[in-house]
């Protein structure tokens, strides 16, 4: 534990996330007239409500719970009903400093940089771009597809509401579009009762998607001297998890939140201040390669693409940043013994009915 930094909410190991994820579901379980403290004795969790939202808690466990919960519990809406609950007080010192920024590009930028104090890269990883008058900001899951993965895409983009209120609200801070890459859920309104926007399913991106001015506005409660201090306590902090996380962790949260443009080899080795050849060792001390690292993650993306969308094989292989349809197909028979149609074939029986939209149309 950092000193002076106890009931911060903020995780202490690179395995863990804050104890607010915990604490929004359960509630909504409880809402619904639904005891989640038997599901949490069972995973080790014996605090109340309050206690359990100042301590962080293993990120396995939280999707422990998360599968319970979905599984056993007649929840309705419970990923958007959670996330859009999460406030930057559930942040802790990070969210005191993202609500510290001058505007919402410098808050955005410190929650790039800032993110792993969080946990949450361990579940979800986030990233934006601006480009074309407009900010996309993307969610890439980074635990293995299904319901699971889709409820965590949901949490997050619910979550990414708090943005409206950095702002002041109003209705002039509506998002112009969100994406979802699942079908349309049966609480499908109740998401466009709270985006307050076009919504669209079965997108090959999950994203948000808003003005590009928006990175310029003011946050209403800004404070430059505070947002300096928080930033460095967090600094101490990401220092600390750095030791701790494996690199073969750290580099697969890279390729997945940019799969078909990974950072080099070199590169990746420049973002955790080593030398390549330092980094090689490293890795090969954990038994992997960075090579072997880029592979795994994209052919998990693969697999998603392949069996739980009609995305065509070509998108696919542009999705995942292969320049050439055949080069895709031979790295994904070596990985998997099979070709992409053929996996494809025998997977259909997973398959939802999912109409495809190209890469192109997705960042329109």
């Amino acid at each position: 534990m950092v000193s002076g930094l106890t009931g911060s909410g903020l995780v202490t190991t690179s395995d863990q996330i804050t104890g607010g994820y915990f604490a929004n579901l359960a509630e909504v379980v409880r809402e619904d007239g639904l005891d989640p403290f038997p599901l949490l004795a069972e995973l080790g969790i014996d605090e109340d409500l309050e206690s359990l939202r100042q301590a962080p808690q293993p990120a396995e466990r939280y999707l422990r719970f998360v599968e319970r919960v979905l599984s056993d519990c007649k929840v309705w809406a419970p990923a958007l009903r959670a996330g859009s609950r999460l406030t930057f007080a559930d942040y802790g010192i990070l969210g005191l400093a993202l609500w510290s920024s001058q505007n919402l590009r410098d808050a955005l930028d410190r929650l790039m940089k800032y993110s792993p104090v969080l946990g949450d890269g361990i579940l979800v990883n986030e990233h934006y771009e601006a480009k074309g008058g407009k900010v996309h900001y993307q969610f890439h899951c980074g635990q293995p597809p299904g319901v699971v993965g889709d409820f965590l895409i949901e949490l997050s983009a619910a979550e990414h509401g708090v943005v409206r209120d950095m702002l002041g609200g109003d209705e002039d801070h509506d998002f112009l579009r969100v994406d979802f890459p699942f079908e349309a859920p049966a609480h499908a309104e109740a998401l466009r009762d709270w985006f307050r926007c076009e919504l669209r399913f079965s997108q090959p991106l999950a994203q948000v998607v808003y003005p590009e001015s928006w990175l310029e506005q003011p946050v209403k409660t800004a404070n430059d001297l505070a947002a300096k201090l928080l930033s460095e306590q967090c600094e101490t902090i990401l220092l600390n998890l750095e030791r701790t996380a494996t690199y073969r962790s750290r580099i697969r949260r890279l390729v997945l939140a940019s799969p078909a443009n990974p950072p080099s080899f070199e590169d990746t080795a420049s973002q955790f201040n080593l030398s390549a050849r330092t980094l090689r060792r490293r890795l090969s001390e954990e038994g992997t390669s960075y090579v072997e690292v880029l592979k795994e993650a994209r052919m998990e993306l693969a697999r998603h693409y392949l069996t739980e969308t009609e995305f065509a094989i070509k998108e696919v292989s542009a999705l995942l940043g292969f320049s050439e349809v055949a080069n895709f197909q031979r790295a994904f028979k070596a990985w998997s013994g099979v070709t992409p149609s053929r996996f494809r074939q025998e997977g259909l029986g997973a398959v939802m009915s999912r109409k495809s939209q190209s890469l192109v149309d997705a960042l329109r």
